[in-house]
């Protein structure tokens, strides 16, 4: 079973790392730490893993433990990213 089309769960994807992006921001301003706030935010996508892969047939395996491994390491990597904004973003203040 698939969701749509491709472009479609790409833009999906695209609209929750937005709003992930978006919701970074806003805690950091409510005084969350950047770095806590980042990696929450970039790994609480990870439980849906499963879900997410019996979605679509363009997913790999759920007993595959090399895309499991990418899946994890790629929402760190994102969680890392937002950690790393943050910060830049707390240091230089919040835009007038």
């Amino acid at each position: 079973m698939d969701f749509g089309p491709e472009w479609l769960e790409f833009a999906l994807h695209l609209t929750v790392s937005l709003a992930l992006g978006v919701a970074c921001v806003r805690l950091i301003r409510r005084g969350w730490r950047p770095v806590r706030t980042g990696l929450l935010l970039g790994l609480l996508p990870a439980p849906l893993f499963v879900p997410l892969t019996l979605l679509s047939e363009r997913t790999p395996r759920l007993d595959d433990p090399v895309a499991l491994a990418w899946w994890l390491a790629g929402h760190l990597l994102y969680g890392v990213l937002l950690a790393c904004w943050g910060i830049r973003y707390q240091k230089r203040g919040s835009p007038q």
